[in-house]
């Protein structure tokens, strides 16, 4: 009776994430840099992108893929982002050099993940500000103009990656926005409410010190480099420095069989 009833556990565990699993669309023969399920993307744009692609891809066998899908169906986006990327073999199968850019239209939510020979140059925090940039266009209803910018940003970096000229036909990064003195007052009393807060509710007395240095310090890189780099935000805080650290500051017509370990970033809009 046991055995009976731990079989059917498991086979009732199986067929629910069977049948909730999202579907995988089969990886396109042609176009390969768009694929557009969601119709977000306008014909200029779209051309554009596939010139930008294929371009990248002659030269480095990297591939840069946008798709755009309708709902996630209740699915997890890094998940589904994961699945996709392994499913079509998005980048050179010995270099990992994919990059994925998935935008669920009904979810508002979007995400980018990165092949493993590329996490180094397109970091989680590199891609977590791209697709910060990318918020005011979806919000506007814009979201031909925020794919394209997001694109040329994870373009530009792949070149940079390896060393080659950026082509004329990648669009140019947007500028940093200026801090204003008020920004930086509100960001430090930010920062001084954190550690209070956690100083009383943790007592970690032992590690405050070393916290209170480490996070002025990605306060002022945040502040100093107008957001590119650091945080203002304690949750953030070992996600930006580790990016920082990873700065090198110590140093076609199909896909290619890349993979990818995880890395990237996700958000929303």
């Amino acid at each position: 009776m046991r055995k009976i009833f731990l079989l059917t556990a498991i086979f009732i565990l199986m067929f629910e994430s069977f049948a909730f699993a999202a579907e995988i669309p089969n990886a396109p023969t042609k176009n390969i840099y768009v694929a557009d399920y969601a119709a977000m993307i306008d014909d200029a744009t779209k051309n554009q992108i596939l010139e930008i692609g294929g371009e990248l891809d002659k030269k480095y066998k990297a591939q840069i893929v946008v798709v755009t899908i309708e709902t996630l169906d209740g699915n997890s986006i890094e998940e589904y982002a994961n699945d996709l990327f392994r499913n079509w073999g998005i980048g050179d199968k010995n270099l990992n050099n994919g990059v994925l850019l998935l935008i669920a239209k009904e979810d508002r939510k979007f995400r980018i993940e990165v092949g493993y020979g590329l996490e180094g140059a397109i970091t989680d925090g590199y891609a977590g500000e791209i697709l910060d940039g990318m918020t005011n266009y979806f919000r506007e209803g814009d979201y031909s103009a925020g794919i394209l910018q997001a694109y040329g940003e994870l373009t530009r970096k792949t070149y940079e990656e390896y060393g080659g000229e950026v082509p004329a036909n990648v669009p140019e990064p947007k500028p940093p926005e200026e801090e204003s003195v008020l920004d930086i007052i509100l960001g430090m009393i930010f920062c001084i409410v954190i550690f209070v807060v956690f100083y009383y509710f943790f007592k970690y007395v032992v590690i405050f010190p070393i916290a209170v240095i480490v996070f002025i310090f990605a306060a002022i890189l945040h502040l100093a480099t107008h957001g590119k780099y650091g945080t203002l935000s304690f949750g953030n805080l070992y996600f930006t420095m580790t990016e920082f650290i990873s700065l090198n500051l110590f140093s076609g017509g199909n896909f290619g069989g890349g993979r990818s370990g995880g890395g990237g970033a996700s958000g929303g809009w």
